[in-house]
């Protein structure tokens, strides 16, 4: 296998593929740590121990969605404002509407 490059095994959660049964279940520890993890966001997925590293992941892979919850108020808004925005499609809308 190592030398064709197959790679039969597959991480049923995101995809990652290897060759032994040890890399998968060590590959499978960071989902599990994922997991334990409280603040998610609704746009990925992705998840964060903090409440401030979603609101930077937000500004920095997310920016549209931030913009929008700060022309409305405070300079770093709290993650359910933008949990809350992003639920209810606000936004796009404002945008269209200029």
């Amino acid at each position: 296998m190592r030398h064709s490059g197959a790679k039969p095994l597959q991480c049923e959660v995101c995809g990652f593929q290897c060759r032994q049964r040890a890399s998968l279940k060590y590959h499978m520890t960071k989902h599990k740590a994922e997991a334990d993890l409280d603040f998610a966001c609704l746009m990925c997925g992705k998840r964060f121990e903090k409440a401030h590293n979603l609101n930077v992941h937000m500004s920095m892979v997310h920016p549209l969605i931030q913009a929008k919850v700060q022309r409305g108020g405070s300079e770093q808004p709290p993650y359910s404002e933008l949990h809350a925005l992003a639920l209810s499609g606000e936004g796009g809308q404002q945008e269209q509407d200029r």
